[in-house]
């Protein structure tokens, strides 16, 4: 049995549209890859700025959920990854990775003073930034790999069920 796409209770012309509108994810896909080595000339001039480490999280974080997106958009893919921990990371990651990196971002841009600016460059304040990250990235490995063995088992049970 195929994707469950396949079966869904649709026209067919409404499938089509919502596998077109995922695949225009590439667009944006691409123009983070094309944009990428100017924003490392900006981080380089910006690293001080705390803040700015926060919002350059956020786009690696924005590129590897949407990659993960476009992966699961896929037909030959969604059949492993549907109803797995894949998509349970996927919006872990993009709750956690990119809305709290953003909202960390704008704390640190509002509560900015001089005395915060001293602060910023502690060493204790850039290893919680980096145990943040870390932590966060084993996080959605974890929940990546544990749903690409289940998706497997899925797929491997379902077909000996269907041969019996």
């Amino acid at each position: 049995m195929g994707p469950s796409y396949l079966y869904s209770p649709t026209e067919k012309y409404i499938r089509y549209i919502g596998y077109i509108v995922s695949m225009t994810e590439w667009v944006f896909f691409l123009k983070i890859i094309y944009n990428w080595k100017s924003e490392i000339d900006i981080t380089r001039n910006l690293n001080k700025v705390f803040a700015y480490k926060f919002i350059a999280a956020t786009n690696v974080w924005v590129f590897l959920n949407m990659g993960q997106a476009i992966l699961m958009s896929i037909p030959a893919i969604n059949l492993y990854t549907h109803g797995t921990h894949i998509t349970v990371a996927h919006a872990m990651g993009t709750t956690i990775g990119i809305n709290s990196m953003i909202i960390l971002a704008s704390c640190f841009t509002f509560l900015a003073n001089e005395k915060s600016l001293e602060l910023q460059n502690s060493k204790r304040l850039n290893f919680s930034f980096w145990l943040l990250q870390t932590s966060l990235l084993i996080f959605w490995i974890t929940l990546n790999w544990a749903g690409f063995k289940k998706g497997i088992w899925q797929v491997n049970s379902n077909q000996g069920a269907s041969l019996a």
